[in-house]
């Protein structure tokens, strides 16, 4: 495959708009992180020379791009959650079939059971495509991207604090891709990681 040199020009428009809202049922204990609600939204308009990234007979096109995020942090104790989402739309002025809308979820429990044990837990969901000039792949006018979406799991459980001589750390994660259009779901694929580390302190 053929990496093509290319000129990206653009020009950002930042808007953001923020608020906080503290949950009065949880409170915060332990963390730099104040309990509520974060919202921020960013729009840019980018002009592109070499959309496909071919080596001749380039196409240029305008992009208009929205990116919402939702970020909310509480606790319950010493316990820690976190939610988040980030969106990632992008509309083309003219090539309406790289038109894209990228999603990504996840959600952290952070768990402080005793002074010495501690669990973390994690999930993210991520829903996007591949765009032009992602990979070294050579798009031509008329095809669409691939479009994919993964899941992620993770456990990870800590014996033993940073005052201890010695400390058990194991963590199990699971990663699911799976791919939805182009015939490409030979690209699928699961993967799942067990891992174990002991720490001693001379």
């Amino acid at each position: 495959m053929k990496v093509v040199n290319r000129l990206l020009k653009q020009t950002r428009i930042p808007l953001s708009l923020l608020v906080l809202l503290a949950p009065s049922s949880l409170t915060l204990a332990d963390s730099n992180e104040e309990p509520g609600l974060l919202l921020n939204l960013e729009a840019q308009t980018l002009y592109d020379d070499n959309i496909y990234r071919t080596a001749h007979k380039e196409s240029d096109d305008g992009i208009f791009v929205l990116k919402p995020t939702v970020n909310w942090h509480a606790a319950h104790g010493a316990h820690q959650f976190n939610l988040n989402y980030a969106g990632d739309y992008g509309r083309y002025f003219e090539e309406d079939d790289l038109n894209y809308s990228d999603h990504n979820v996840a959600a952290t429990a952070k768990l402080d059971h005793s002074n010495r044990l501690n669990t973390d837990h994690a999930f993210t969901y991520h829903k996007g495509v591949d765009k032009p000039g992602s990979n070294d792949a050579t798009f031509l006018p008329g095809d669409s991207p691939d479009k994919w979406h993964t899941t992620q799991l993770s456990s990870k459980v800590t014996y033993g604090n940073t005052d201890s001589h010695g400390q058990l750390v194991g963590q199990l994660a699971y990663n699911k891709e799976r791919y939805t259009n182009n015939d490409a779901n030979f690209r699928d694929n699961n993967e799942l990681q067990g891992t174990g580390t002991f720490f001693y302190r001379i």
